[in-house]
């Protein structure tokens, strides 16, 4: 889907490549490409999952990951991020929506604006670059999930709020 901005992600892993080399990308969940990804594959270590994704899919693949990145023009909120902070990954994404409600900017990942694949590929070069930097983030993304004031993120916290939130659509709608 054209919000979820992947040809800029694709045009900093172009960047990142000519740092990088080894450094690899995947590309999950299902949509069709509105732009020319072709030329991206050709040259690029891109791999692409091109399907619904399932808890299971995903988990292998964040295990796998060093870093999430969500280069979305537009969003209201994503659960991949929580997602992600769950297998102590940093986050990349832009800053739209209610993302940067949960994304510390330098402590457990990098928000950045929309459509700007430099800055996209500075954040990731930096963190590649930068081990430690890499692992500081991790380990304060750990650190959090014992924090009360980080509960809001926990999955308990979130689906307890989901089923507030369905009982009184429920008494709502039975008014």
């Amino acid at each position: 889907s054209p919000y979820k901005g992947i040809e800029y992600f694709c045009e900093a892993i172009e960047i990142v490549n000519k740092i990088i080399p080894e450094a690899k990308f995947f590309i999950l969940g299902n949509g069709k490409f509105y732009f020319d990804i072709d030329k991206y594959l050709q040259k690029l270590p891109i791999f692409i999952l091109n399907k619904y994704i399932d808890n299971s899919t995903l988990a292998y693949y964040l295990s796998k990951s060093s870093v999430t990145v969500l280069p979305y023009l537009d969003s209201t909120q994503s659960g991949v991020v929580i997602t992600s902070y769950s297998f102590n990954k940093p986050v990349i994404a832009t800053a739209t929506g209610g993302i940067p409600e949960i994304v510390i900017e330098g402590k457990t990942g990098y928000l950045i604006p929309p459509k700007n694949s430099k800055l996209l590929a500075e954040k990731l070069i930096d963190l590649f670059l930068d081990r430690d930097k890499l692992t500081n983030m991790q380990k304060t993304i750990n650190e959090m999930k014992t924090k009360k004031e980080y509960e809001f993120l926990s999955w308990e916290k979130i689906s307890e709020e989901t089923i507030i939130f369905y009982k009184k659509c429920i008494e709502n709608f039975n008014d």
